[in-house]
């Protein structure tokens, strides 16, 4: 008697979990159509990736390279990576250590290896961050 109580239990619960699972199913297929948000917001999507098809010049990035000339006036580095020389503006980065200390920008020095972090334009890059990885 138990055991077919349960196998009854236990079909009519599968029973109302299918039944469930259509009436979800039907409800999210109408959604779109019946309520109408859902549709504009996506053609709104559309027309804004349509509209701004231009690509940006700019993107974040983390450089490491070797510095090669210096200018403490105008607090612009010139760091080579890979034969090719970026000119970096450093007048509002952080300028850390290899132990991440805070140091002075005047600490850095020719030759030494840094890690740029930062956004780039071709090859001109607006330090966030630069630590120098020669000081200990």
């Amino acid at each position: 008697m138990k055991k077919n109580m349960r196998n009854a239990l236990a079909i009519s619960g599968l029973a109302l979990a299918m039944g469930t699972s259509a009436l979800t199913l039907e409800a999210s297929a109408n959604n779109g159509s019946k309520f109408g948000f859902q549709r504009s917001h996506q053609e709104r999507i559309l027309k804004t990736r349509k509209l701004s098809t231009e690509k940006i010049p700019t993107k974040r990035l983390l450089i490491t390279g070797t510095v090669s000339e210096i200018n403490l006036e105008t607090k612009t580095i010139t760091v080579i990576k890979d034969t090719k020389a970026f000119t970096v503006n450093a007048s509002d980065a952080r300028i850390l250590g290899s132990n991440w200390q805070t140091i002075n920008f005047s600490s850095i020095a020719v030759s030494h290896k840094i890690k740029v972090s930062g956004t780039i334009t071709d090859t001109a890059i607006t330090a966030k961050t630069i630590r120098d990885l020669s000081l200990s």
